[in-house]
């Protein structure tokens, strides 16, 4: 009977439950699979514990990392942004042809330095006496220094230019501007190009004006902006209409002008390229692209002797042709082609640009 109520009490049923357990699988191994048991999880959680701690450690060095990297990026970024600067500044001074253009300046620079010291002008025959002073200070070919040569010879007189085709700087016209304090007109059909000819000069000293020149409106654009009558120089390089707008030009009398020629036009034939107040070569394709465009040196040697001018010279490269009007400077003498000492630095280089120019059915204008 007390087995009975011993069965029907709950702690007596457990007792007799372990009693039978450690019989069956003996205490000592209940015991130590229960120690194990114990083990096994306090590892586990301490190993939980050590990964938790040891991703806590690992987020604190990533978010230094972070941070450090964030930082280096962040002075790299500076680095990069003082670097594309200064390589701008560069290119700036540079200008658009970069390092070779650069070379090519201090090559003429060092040349005109030694001809100021191995020559002397006066003991030179013309054109040499003009030439052998030429230098750069804003024009690309070292028509400065030949103009400034004349200059020096029948004195300036009302100190005023117009630059048709003035580009960025003004070129010949710009030294007039910044080393003579000469005044005159710009002009310029890239907005850009005007755009950075007022920031260079003062609107009292230039005018600065956005359009394209033609025969129809040169004379009302220099009327306009007040450059009638006798001024200095004028500079025409306009890379087409030049011959045109030369012969169109009324308003305004230069005693000298610059302007530009097609030398691979050759000096034999007296052409120039159709009148086209919307002409523009960019349009054109290969080779022709460079080379159609203005007139020829003996076309505006014709020219200039309508307008009553005449020849005194061209500059080495043989893109730029100086006129002198007949009552200027009578003692420097007219030359003819023939006489040019730099005459055939382009002609031989495309002998056959009339064939190529006939083979894309592109039209030239005879003015002889």
């Amino acid at each position: 009977m007390d087995d009975v109520a011993d069965y029907q009490r709950p702690d007596g049923v457990r007792q007799r439950l372990r009693r039978w357990l450690r019989g069956f699988v003996g205490v000592t191994a209940l015991d130590e699979r229960l120690r194990q048991e114990q083990d096994d999880t306090r590892r586990v959680l301490k190993a939980a514990r050590n990964l938790g701690e040891r991703l806590r450690h690992l987020k604190r060095d990533a978010d230094t990392r972070y941070s450090a990297i964030e930082r280096h990026n962040k002075s790299i970024r500076l680095e990069l942004r003082d670097i594309n600067a200064s390589i701008r500044a560069i290119r700036t001074q540079l200008g658009s042809r970069g390092i070779p253009a650069a070379l090519r300046s201090v090559r003429l620079d060092t040349r005109a330095l030694l001809r100021r010291f191995a020559l002397n002008p006066a003991e030179l025959p013309y054109p040499h006496r003009l030439t052998a002073q030429r230098c750069s200070l804003g024009s690309q070919r070292e028509e400065d220094g030949i103009s400034w040569a004349v200059f020096e010879h029948v004195g300036p007189e009302t100190r005023r230019f117009i630059d048709i085709g003035c580009g960025i700087a003004g070129g010949t016209a710009g030294f007039y501007a910044r080393e003579c304090g000469w005044r005159g007109l710009m002009i310029d059909a890239d907005s850009e190009h005007v755009a950075a000819v007022r920031d260079r000069f003062s609107s009292s000293q230039v005018t600065a004006v956005d359009a394209c020149v033609t025969r129809e409106n040169v004379n009302q654009l220099i009327d306009q902006a007040g450059f009638t009558g006798d001024i200095d120089l004028l500079s025409v390089d306009i890379d087409g209409m030049d011959y045109w707008v030369w012969d169109a030009l009324s308003a305004a009398s230069p005693r000298l002008v610059i302007i530009e020629y097609n030398a691979l036009f050759g000096h034999e034939r007296s052409v120039t390229i159709p009148y086209d107040p919307t002409f523009d070569r960019s349009h054109l394709s290969g080779v022709l692209r460079k080379r159609y465009y203005g007139a020829s040196l003996a076309a505006f040697v014709q020219l200039s002797e309508k307008k009553g001018y005449r020849l005194i010279t061209v500059e080495p490269m043989a893109l730029n042709a100086l006129f002198l009007r007949n009552d200027v400077g009578p003692d420097i003498p007219a030359c003819s082609i023939a006489e040019l000492p730099y005459s055939d630095v382009k002609t031989s280089r495309f002998p056959d640009i009339y064939m190529l120019i006939e083979e894309a059915g592109l039209p030239l204008v005879d003015v002889g």
